[in-house]
């Protein structure tokens, strides 16, 4: 149990292995420390995910996955639900 109040869904490649992985953060209704995960794809047909917590302590709202920087691999853009802030996270994992 996450005990977060999911309030993004975006399904992307992340890693790069050509099948889709799930990212989604906890909102202002979280019940602990807000987190935002990705779940890998491990077994490519959905019977096997493994979970990353890639960011702890930031509200997530409408998180966005997409190649920003036009390196050839989805990164990921977000914002809390009230607030200027702005979230940017670079894709790391591939090379």
């Amino acid at each position: 149990m996450t005990d977060q109040d999911f309030h993004s869904l975006a399904l992307a490649d992340f890693d790069g292995d050509g099948d889709i992985d799930v990212l989604s953060g906890g909102g202002p209704l979280s019940q602990e420390t807000h987190k935002l995960f990705i779940w890998e794809n491990v077994s490519a047909d959905g019977s096997k995910w493994k979970e990353h917590i890639i960011l702890k302590g930031k509200r997530i709202h409408e998180a966005v996955a997409a190649d920003v920087d036009k390196d050839g691999d989805i990164d990921i853009c977000t914002k809390p639900w009230h607030g200027g802030l702005h979230i940017y996270l670079e894709n790391k994992l591939i090379k």
